[in-house]
C-alpha cells in the first residue's frame, strides 16, 4: 500500500472522534515519546518513526497487533527492545 501524504493523514485525523484527536495532539503523548527516546536511547529520527507508528495505529492504517513488528523494523533492530517498547506503549497509552 502506498504511503499516505501528510495532508491525507491530517484529513483522516480530522474525521476521528475528538477524544482521539486530543490524544494525538496532547502534550502528554509528546512527553511520553520524549521519555521513550531517552529510556531506549533513540535518536531524534527513531523517535519520529515511533511517533509515526503511533499515528498510523490510531488512524487504523497499521493494526495494533503489528506494533512490536513495526517498532522492530523501523525503530530498533533488537526484537526484545521492540517487544518491551510495544508493551510499554500498550500499557501507558
Amino acid at each position: 500500500m502506498p504511503e499516505l501524504t501528510r495532508e491525507e493523514k491530517l484529513k483522516m485525523i480530522e474525521k476521528l472522534p475528538q477524544q482521539l484527536q486530543d490524544f494525538l495532539y496532547s502534550e502528554d503523548l509528546g512527553a511520553f515519546l520524549f521519555y521513550l527516546e531517552g529510556k531506549y536511547n533513540l535518536t531524534e529520527d527513531k523517535g519520529a518513526a515511533l511517533a509515526k507508528i503511533i499515528v498510523d495505529i490510531v488512524l487504523g492504517i497499521t493494526p495494533i497487533t503489528s506494533l512490536a513488528q513495526e517498532i522492530h523494523s523501523k525503530v530498533t533492530s533488537d526484537a526484545q527492545v521492540a517487544m518491551n517498547m510495544a508493551q510499554e506503549l500498550n500499557t501507558e497509552l
